[in-house]
């Protein structure tokens, strides 16, 4: 079984050839989940160019979202991913998280109104 590397903004001094290159030479790798800050220019850049890299050399990319995002940008981040999935030719598999409260309830009810809306 081969498994996904997760990297986020810790990683993105490495360009995104180099850390395709890094995966590519691992038998025990097939692609990356990455988490990404929408509103940084500079991270949606480096996602950007690791979508290309990833579709050359044939691997998975996965997305670790933020489910605390507001709702339109949040809509808007997953058109980008589409873009990025028909590029890829295959679905993105989109991570959220559920909501965090000290009460279960209001965790579940603002998780379920957010993922509803």
């Amino acid at each position: 079984m081969k498994s996904l590397m997760s990297v986020n903004f810790k990683f993105m001094d490495v360009s995104p050839k180099e850390l395709v290159g890094y995966i590519s030479n691992s038998k025990y790798t097939e692609g990356v989940e990455i988490c990404v800050d929408t509103y940084s220019d500079r991270e949606m850049k480096y996602l950007d160019n690791l979508v290309f890299e990833l579709n050359r050399c044939n691997l998975i990319l996965q997305v670790h979202g933020n489910i605390e995002l507001d709702l339109d940008k949040q809509i808007s981040f997953i058109k980008i991913l589409e873009n990025y999935s028909d590029i890829l030719g295959y679905p993105i598999v989109f991570t959220l998280h559920s909501i965090y409260d000290e009460d279960i309830n209001v965790s579940l009810n603002k998780t379920y109104n957010y993922i509803s809306s």
